[in-house]
């Protein structure tokens, strides 16, 4: 069970992203960050996230987030997990994390 202060910063964070939110949209959150053996290693990494309108196909977010970290125009392998968007981008030794809330 949560204490009450943890779950006041919870409700908090919650209130601020509704404030950032326009109604029809929800938040695309993404990380990217570097690879030792295939997995997510995190000795460096870059996020963000921003407000996206509801019905927009998930290649549109996928050229969105890729533009916004520079990797336009590099080939990724993609796996859909859902909630989640893995891309692998070919020749580095990097992941992207694509989430939707």
């Amino acid at each position: 069970m949560l204490s009450i202060t943890t779950q006041n910063q919870i409700n908090q964070e919650w209130a601020r992203k509704a404030e950032r939110m326009q109604p029809g949209t929800y938040t695309v959150s993404y990380e990217y960050t570097d690879t030792f053996g295939g997995e997510a290693n995190y000795s460096w990494v870059k996020r963000g996230e921003y407000g996206e309108r509801f019905g927009v196909p998930d290649a549109h977010i996928v050229r969105k987030v890729k533009a916004l970290l520079g990797l336009t125009g590099v080939r990724c392998k993609r796996t859909h997990y859902g909630d989640m968007i893995e891309l692998r981008p070919e020749g580095r030794a990097t992941v992207l994390f694509i989430t939707f809330s």
